[in-house]
């Protein structure tokens, strides 16, 4: 038997942030996030911030054992891991304490099971498989973001001046209570994006917080067909069973200032149920589900020649991208990397198409077929050659708008298509020159060996302002709810055509709308020179 301890400190020391006041102008359009606008447009201005000195504090215990039983062809490995994991607070006053979170052993307790069994009793044939729960320990950029490290109040204005360069702005600080002025226009409302959860006076951490948790599950066969090749299958299974994120809320202020306040919570769950009240439909749980067949040959380095290939044939479903966000991969293809504060459930929305529906489909990175084949021999003079091959079928995309700044797929997932098939050759070459008790080795590596350029990214955004639901009681027809108002969700939750809001709106289609806008590397050759004694 064996045990261990593992401890992780994790320090963030950070001071940054804006050194002026950013001003983004919306010339001749409504102000997204209050949809009103002057007579030339709208201004919003802010100061964002970030600061503080903080450190995690991550406790690990784990025991696992291994027994052999019939004959040795049986064998299991049993083990357990338990975590104590303290998350802290960036703000040091007004807030619940000196960490936000505090998890347990008990909280955080995540048992691992295995098995090996020699079929034939030879050593040639193995059958095996195993079982774990595993905890993620928290990044910290939702501490940082969501427990005081940042100050972002924005504040929005009319504008009626056509010379916005005069604006002259003054008064902008991260006080919600501050109203700060600005020449030609005319104030509206703060908004404070950044309200810490784990305030005193209003703690928005669900008391039953759990952990972000996972189980695996995998069965495979293997068989030794020679002394140097293998083949084998595996079955693979990956089950998210609860996820943490903030879900927001934008919430009006007596003063009629705004806060968009967010819940940390698990989605779906506790307090992040109805949060925004139960004649709407609750959150849904975070759902990602990946089942992975794999056939591989593996042919070990011998007589000059190695030789790897495998297939796989997978699906990656649910409503979750996962820690990166590659349903935010909008302008460049990348994932967007803010753990457990990406856009997923910051609203209601963002889980539901047009009809009022749960969007649950293929995410963003479902490649259902995958093969990879990889190739090493060397000749008798020193020269040794690598080729990697690679191919992929696309990924899935998915027409995407917005209400009340939460983005949405109004038709589900997978509406656009899939990007073209992904294929890339890879080449090594090696030459070893020798002199003595020493050879020179020069190497050539070249990535994308035939240069192609598949697409890789489709830019979905159908168009980038609010739709807005006009208000009934209207009689011009040109009053709308209000953004981010109970009547837009009931409005939302009924069932639109988002392409006749849009018209009238006399919106304009993205002309990026559904063409590539990220493509495969270009071919990139690597020279190297290594002296070997």
């Amino acid at each position: 038997m064996k045990g261990g301890v593992q401890i992780e400190n994790l320090k963030n020391n950070v001071l940054d942030g804006e050194q002026n006041y950013r001003v983004t102008l919306y010339w001749n359009r409504a102000n997204p996030l209050t949809g009103t606008r002057g007579k030339y447009g709208a201004v919003r201005v802010r100061q964002f911030t970030r600061s503080g000195d903080v450190t995690s504090k991550n406790l690990g215990l784990f025991l696992q054992d291994s027994w052999s039983t019939a004959r040795d062809r049986l064998t299991l490995n049993i083990g357990v891991r338990a975590e104590q994991e303290k998350i802290p607070s960036y703000a040091t006053e007004g807030v619940t304490g000196h960490y936000a979170v505090n998890w347990g052993f008990g909280d955080k307790l995540a048992p691992r099971l295995g098995f090996s069994y020699d079929v034939r009793g030879d050593g040639r044939t193995k059958a095996y498989g195993s079982y774990g729960r595993f905890y993620d320990i928290m990044k910290m950029e939702l501490p940082r973001g969501s427990f005081g490290g940042e100050k972002w109040i924005d504040a929005s204005f009319d504008l009626n001046n056509p010379d916005y360069l005069s604006l002259n702005c003054q008064g902008i600080t991260n006080s919600i209570a501050q109203r700060p002025t600005c020449n030609g226009a005319t104030f509206v409302q703060n908004v404070d994006f950044r309200h810490p959860a784990n305030a005193a006076d209003l703690n928005l951490i669900d008391p039953k917080l759990k952990p972000m948790q996972q189980e695996e599950f995998t069965v495979g066969l293997q068989h030794e067909l020679t002394p140097t090749s293998a083949v084998g299958v595996r079955l693979s299974r990956k089950h998210l069973v609860r996820t943490i994120e903030d879900t927001g809320v934008l919430v009006t202020l007596p003063d009629g200032s705004q806060e968009e306040q967010f819940f940390i919570a698990n989605p779906g769950e506790g307090v992040a149920q109805h949060i925004l009240g139960s004649d709407l439909p609750s959150m849904p749980r975070a759902k990602r589900d990946y089942t992975g067949l794999d056939i591989e040959f593996i042919r070990r380095f011998a007589h000059r020649l190695s030789l790897h290939a495998s297939y796989v044939y997978s699906q990656l479903k649910g409503n979750y991208s996962g820690l990166a966000n590659s349903d935010e991969a909008v302008g460049t293809g990348n994932a967007r990397t803010s753990p457990n504060v990406n856009r997923a459930f910051d609203g209601l929305f963002n889980l539901f198409n047009a009809q009022g529906k749960p969007v649950v489909g293929k995410l963003a990175t479902d490649r259902p077929h995958q093969f990879k084949a990889s190739v090493v021999y060397s000749f008798p003079f020193s020269t040794n050659v690598g080729v990697h091959q690679y191919v992929g079928s696309g990924t899935p995309f998915q027409t995407e708008f917005s209400v009340a700044n939460i983005p949405f797929f109004a038709n589900g997932r997978g509406d656009i298509g899939r990007s073209p098939w992904l294929k890339q050759t890879d080449l090594n070459l090696t030459h070893d020159i020798r002199f003595g008790a020493y050879a020179l080795q020069l190497g050539v590596n070249v990535l994308n060996l035939f240069d192609t350029k598949t697409a890789l990214n489709i830019h979905d955004v159908y168009r980038s302002e609010n739709l807005r639901f006009p208000d009934p009681s209207d009689a011009t027809g040109k009053k709308n709810f209000g953004v981010g108002s109970h009547q837009e969700a009931q409005a939302f939750f009924n069932g639109f055509d988002p392409k006749a809001l849009c018209a009238r709106q006399k919106c304009f289609v993205d002309p990026l709308y559904g063409k590539a806008n990220a493509f495969q590397s270009p071919r990139e050759v690597r020279l190297s020179a290594r002296l070997i004694f």
